[in-house]
């Protein structure tokens, strides 16, 4: 009943155009932190671990995340727009807990028309303290000189 639900919105907002959006969205945070730039900068490379896929931490800082019809709209949107699966909400690093559909046998089954969230990470958005990876990571934060 509840796919059937979700799939009655394409009618009223075609998937297209929010990933039109969430480009643009993408496009303009790239462009001010080319002008803006955090403190650390992303170093390392991709192992094909899979960790980032099998846990998908989106930040909310806990003032916004404590407004419960907030939350449950950004969960309903992760949903819906990039088939994550909400997991749980940990306050104490501020940020929700998403697993993906699409990542079976440790690989993406839908590598091309991943979101944009998954073709950005890991993205470092905070100015002053450093990024978190995860353990197994290929990544790591370096100040920038």
């Amino acid at each position: 009943h509840r796919k059937a639900m979700n799939k009655k919105i394409w009618v009223f907002i075609p998937k297209k155009i929010i990933w039109t959006i969430a480009a643009i969205d993408s496009a303009l945070r790239r462009g001010a932190q080319s002008i803006f730039r955090p403190a650390w900068k992303r170093a390392g490379k991709c192992i094909q671990c899979g960790t980032c896929c099998k846990l998908i931490g989106l930040e909310m800082e806990n003032k916004l995340a404590r407004i419960e019809p907030l939350r449950k709209f950004v969960i309903w949107w992760c949903r819906v727009f990039n088939d994550f699966h909400f997991q749980k909400w940990v306050p104490e690093d501020e940020v929700l807990l998403f697993t993906c559909e699409h990542f079976k046998n440790n690989k993406c089954t839908n590598y091309k028309g991943r979101g944009q969230i998954c073709k950005d990470y890991p993205s470092i958005r905070h100015y002053f303290r450093p990024p978190v990876f995860f353990e197994k990571c290929g990544f790591k934060a370096v100040p920038r000189k």
